[in-house]
């Protein structure tokens, strides 16, 4: 997680570390913050394989939830 957030800071729209991040923060449970990372990814790379699925599925699952 350390890496991952010194990578970003250096270059924020560093799409494996978005992803990552996204993966990372989704096993700890932190699905929002998940989703968040996920979309920064997409912004990135908008036809990233799996990503697009992660985003659909988290966005279903924090439906009517507070964000």
């Amino acid at each position: 997680m350390a890496s991952l957030k010194k990578a970003l800071a250096i270059e924020p729209r560093l799409y494996g570390a978005l992803s990552g991040l996204g993966a990372v923060l989704e096993e700890f449970g932190d699905k929002a913050h998940a989703l968040g990372a996920y979309r920064r990814a997409l912004a990135v790379d908008p036809y990233a394989d799996g990503v697009q699925d992660r985003v659909r599925e988290l966005s279903r699952a924090l439906a009517g939830q507070n964000i």
